[in-house]
């Protein structure tokens, strides 16, 4: 797949992210009014199904990057998880760290560390440690409440990397990936919520392997690409529906909208993006690929953020009005600024040092090519020619002389 196309894939990651971060998650202040709900309704109120767009998004650059490689045995498990270790792991520790300061210090200075997420003690603690506070064992939000589709996020790589590990041949893993996806569904529609059977588990299982299915299906496109230009079509057509009924009817006639939006209108999105340069252009423009490539830092760092803000008005009573438009843009842009300077001050830097000290082979493998074989050693120099035969001149002794000491 080209450079460019994954640019718009990180364009489609970055709106993501400012939908969570900025739109979604701006009530954990609580503002009496919402600044720009008029434009912004839908983020506001339905902004939490983006994460499932991530899941999706990163199971279609999973098997476009790793899939056959996994499967043909060109990159070991080490090799793979070393990778998504020096990827996500620092900079979770680096805001959970930031997270349990900040909320000693309010507990201490105000008499309270609550602030949206409550659960925090030292079993949640040595969960969010290890990356499994959610979905694992349990389901509840504590620390860094954002954090939790991650751990949800590493059991996929975990099931990702079996099933392709395994899987004998192209249709014995798309089989896998439909019958995962179907369980999810299952799981998800159970509305149960027990260790490693739960919504958040069904959640990352439906979109992650519904984004390697895409991903097949965008393939199978460019292959076939008349019956790929009648599918994006359809793709078209389904984006459009999809966008128009509910402005006109509202989510209700939808039903279950959030089920339509992962199973049709995400993939759909995905493979129009893909196809159509047109589209492609627009998604990767310099902005939106900039906000794609800090989107891990943003998703991150603005719970911390608010956190901070927000210990610093009840200790200080300035009294923020969290509904002021004004408000809204200055915590947005500090908040991306905050996240650049983290990106390539912490998170790029710690990342390539693990990669290149802990396991090199990792980096080798995925960002340079193969050194060339080395060249065969050269032919064995040809025997010597046999003697001449020999022929008695007439001047030769007919014996030999023996000197002895």
């Amino acid at each position: 797949m080209e450079t460019k196309r994954f640019k718009a894939l990180d364009g489609i990651r970055g709106i993501a992210a400012l939908i969570i971060a900025f739109i979604y998650h701006y009530q954990n202040f609580a503002p009496e009014t919402y600044p720009f709900r008029k434009i912004l309704y839908w983020p506001y109120h339905f902004g939490w199904i983006m994460v499932d767009l991530f899941f999706i998004l990163s199971g279609f650059i999973f098997l476009s990057m790793y899939g056959e490689k996994i499967n043909n045995r060109n990159m070991s498990g080490k090799s793979f998880f070393i990778l998504r270790f020096s990827r996500l792991y620092p900079l979770h520790w680096l805001m959970l760290l930031v997270v349990i300061i900040v909320k000693l210090l309010r507990k201490i200075t105000i008499g309270t560390g609550f602030f949206v997420y409550h659960n925090n003690n030292l079993f949640t603690f040595l969960q969010n440690l290890l990356l499994i506070q959610n979905g694992w064992l349990q389901t509840d939000f504590s620390f860094n409440g954002p954090a939790w589709s991650i751990p949800v996020e590493i059991l996929m790589y975990i099931v990702f990397f079996a099933v392709f590990y395994y899987a004998r041949n192209k249709k014995a893993y798309i089989v896998t990936c439909l019958a995962l996806i179907y369980y999810g569904l299952i799981m998800y529609c159970s509305g149960r919520n027990n260790t490693l059977f739960n919504g958040q588990i069904a959640r990352g299982l439906i979109g992650f392997f519904i984004g390697c299915i895409t991903a097949e299906v965008y393939k199978y496109s460019i292959i076939n690409p008349k019956k790929g230009n009648k599918f994006i079509l359809f793709c078209t057509i389904s984006l459009g529906f999809l966008t128009v009924i509910p402005i006109i009817f509202g989510y209700n006639v939808l039903r279950r909208w959030d089920l339509l939006y992962v199973f049709i209108f995400f993939p759909a999105l995905l493979l129009v993006v893909l196809r159509v340069s047109t589209v492609a252009k627009i998604f990767s423009i310099k902005p939106l690929v900039y906000l794609g490539e800090l989107s891990y830092s943003i998703y991150l760092l603005h719970y911390p953020m608010q956190l901070i803000v927000k210990t610093i008005d009840d200790n200080f009573n300035l009294s923020i009005n969290y509904s002021s438009w004004l408000f809204f843009i200055i915590f947005s842009i500090g908040v991306i600024n905050l996240s650049h300077l983290i990106h390539y001050g912490f998170e790029k830097p710690i990342q390539n040092y693990i990669r290149k000290n802990l396991y090199m082979e990792a980096s080798t493998r995925l960002y340079s090519t193969p050194p060339p074989p080395p060249p065969p050693p050269p032919p064995p120099p040809p025997p010597p020619p046999p003697p001449p035969p020999h022929t008695h001149t007439g001047l030769e002794l007919p014996f030999h002389f023996v000197f002895v000491d």
